[in-house]
């Protein structure tokens, strides 16, 4: 298969909402990390049919939820300069926090929100890290102890993920 001529700026994946409010959703965008507009399409009514909007390097498109077209929830993986800076500007911009930003073994300072559309947003800062015995294991260099109610408990991800652990012991 040959890859496909891509438009500028986006990439393989780009998500895509189906949003009520999708006017507001664009002021949270902007809000919380910082979007900028790209492109916003209205019909003749005025309504919303087709927005982009960027943040960092990708791509996001929305749209109005419509009777036949209903809205849905996402749950995306944003790389950020700084997660706390980021984290207070999102929960400003009304989201609920699900864990408070955290250095994690894995190598970011990582935390999670929920937005008022019900899309989950994991807001990760990567971390200078170190090589631990196994390959796989890195732990962040310096690491913040994380708050001890940083516990969250996920049902749609496995076991292993279903609490924080302190990262050094």
């Amino acid at each position: 298969m040959t890859d496909p001529k891509i438009p500028a700026g986006h990439h393989h994946v780009n998500p895509y909402y189906l949003v009520h409010d999708p006017e507001g959703f664009m002021s949270f965008l902007k809000d919380a990390f910082g979007a900028t507009e790209k492109a916003v399409h209205r019909n003749g009514d005025g309504r919303m049919m087709h927005a982009e909007y960027r943040i960092g390097d990708s791509a996001l498109m929305f749209g109005e939820a419509l009777e036949d077209c209903s809205a849905s929830t996402s749950m995306n993986y944003l790389y950020m300069s700084d997660t706390d800076a980021t984290h207070k500007a999102a929960l400003a911009a009304g989201c609920t926090e699900l864990y408070a930003p955290n250095d994690e073994e894995y190598g970011v300072r990582g935390s999670g929100i929920k937005d008022r559309w019900g899309n989950t947003w994991w807001l990760a800062q990567p971390l200078k890290c170190v090589r631990l015995s196994s390959p796989q294991a890195v732990r962040p260099e310096k690491a913040r102890s994380p708050s001890p109610t940083a516990q969250i408990a996920c049902p749609l991800l496995p076991k292993a993920y279903s609490g924080r652990r302190p990262l050094l012991q």
